[in-house]
């Protein structure tokens, strides 16, 4: 419903811009004249209603990042949802076996495909390591803690301490050699 309308006050204003508007050289889509005005404010009003009521969220595919943002602390085969800001230190920092924190948002398309290489990962090598996901948006405090400025970001931590980062989209390979693995 909120697109309809969207579209409709997007068509009116645009057509009213492209009426009232007409510009010089007569090359603007916008204000050349009423029809093409009202086409691309219908196009620009379909899209801010979309994003204003969250369906552009909706609009990627479905996959186990999107089912796991709604989720509090599970174990998920052997990827551990972060619980709560203080169960990190408890979790991360006081393991016993290294651990790879995956800073991820459910909107960031670069992480819904890290997911499924990080839970491989998990699986491959659950006998040497943990991993944790951390959705940034959920625990903005530790994202800021860690200085998280793009994600995905993976982060080694071994004795409490942080050991490699890597920071985007990275394969298998590539998080296996950060790790150690």
């Amino acid at each position: 419903m909120n697109t309809v309308v969207g579209l409709l006050i997007g068509a009116s204003l645009g057509a009213f811009v492209g009426w009232r508007g007409r510009c010089a050289s007569g090359s603007c889509p916008l204000t050349s004249n009423p029809f093409l005005g009202g086409l691309c404010g219908a196009l620009m009003g379909m899209l801010v209603a979309g994003l204003l009521s969250g369906s552009a969220g909706q609009m990627l595919p479905n996959s186990s990042e999107g089912s796991r943002a709604n989720m509090t602390t599970k174990e998920m085969s052997n990827v551990i949802d972060l619980e709560s800001e203080q169960s990190f230190d408890q979790t991360v920092l006081q393991s016993p076996v290294p651990v790879i924190v995956d800073f991820w948002a459910p909107w960031c398309g670069p992480c819904r495909k890290q997911s499924p290489i990080v839970d491989q990962l998990a699986d491959q090598e659950a006998d040497r390591l943990r991993v944790v996901k951390v959705n940034v948006d959920a625990h903005e405090a530790l994202a800021r803690r860690f200085d998280i400025r793009g994600i995905p970001t993976l982060i080694v931590f071994s004795n409490g301490k942080e050991k490699t980062r890597l920071i985007g989209l990275h394969s298998l390979e590539q998080v296996k050699n950060a790790v150690g693995a």
